[in-house]
């Protein structure tokens, strides 16, 4: 029958406390490394497996909206029309083309002898306002460019339009009164050169740039939409620019009610 001798409990006593000694050591050190990592974020990148945080720009690349190329001049989709109240119809699309700023218009199918709703998504008149830095008034559904500041308000504009100089609009603006009673007003071409003009009255709105592409938006009214057998909108992109070398790259299209936009009048 064995048995421990005095000597050698005597001796296990400072091997247990240099045990427990080193373990709390070893406590004390992990506590202190990771309240240095905490109050000190950069040194995690001293560690084996780091990553760097995403930059703004990456975060943004990671949350891209899927694109639909397009090459063809004419775009057709439909959107659902049960919404409370057609004549606020609110449109926007993300997009970007090979070469900016090429002929886009947004038209929406409507019922014969109806107006017509068109709008501008994209002109290479742009660059010629950017260039030249025409000063821009908004209102409603309007934009109006002038090459001098001299109106404040483009309610003043329609109040005293100018009789002496040319004014450049898009073609379903000269359409509507009061515009189709002005002589001196002339229509939008792919070929327009802005220098021959010191005004301009447009459905154009700059569209948001995101990272690589633009969110164009606007509303209109589609109270006198036509709808097809699925009471759906019919919306076209007419985009006489676009072909194989220069192309589209679409996103999803959202059309829904906006409650807060009751006073706002819808574009053409």
């Amino acid at each position: 029958m064995s048995s421990t001798s005095p000597a050698t409990k005597q001796s296990s006593k400072p091997v247990h406390f240099w045990m427990r000694l080193l373990l709390a050591v070893l406590l004390v050190t992990v506590f202190l490394v990771l309240g240095l990592f905490y109050r000190y974020p950069q040194l995690s990148r001293y560690l084996p497996n780091y990553q760097p945080p995403l930059t703004p720009s990456e975060i943004t690349a990671r949350n891209l909206p899927d694109f639909s190329e397009v090459s063809a001049m004419f775009a057709i989709f439909y959107t659902e029309a049960n919404l409370p109240d057609l004549s606020r119809t609110f449109v926007s699309f993300p997009y970007y083309t090979d070469r900016p700023n090429p002929e886009i218009w947004l038209k929406l199918s409507v019922k014969p002898s109806t107006p017509e709703v068109t709008v501008l998504v994209s002109h290479p008149i742009v660059a010629q306002l950017q260039q030249q830095n025409w000063q821009r008034l908004s209102q409603d559904y309007l934009s109006l460019y002038q090459k001098q500041t001299t109106y404040q308000s483009i309610d003043q504009f329609l109040k005293s339009p100018p009789r002496s100089v040319k004014i450049l609009a898009d073609p379903v603006i000269i359409a509507r009164q009061p515009f189709k009673t002005w002589p001196n007003i002339h229509p939008l071409q792919s070929d327009t050169q802005l220098s021959e003009y010191t005004y301009f009255i447009t459905t154009y709105t700059p569209p948001k740039p995101i990272h690589n592409y633009y969110v164009f938006s606007t509303m209109v009214d589609a109270s006198q939409a036509s709808l097809n057998q699925e009471n759906q909108l019919t919306w076209i992109l007419d985009m006489p620019e676009i072909n194989p070398d220069n192309k589209l790259y679409l996103g999803e299209i959202h059309v829904d009610y906006r409650q807060y936009q009751q006073q706002t009048k819808p574009a053409l």
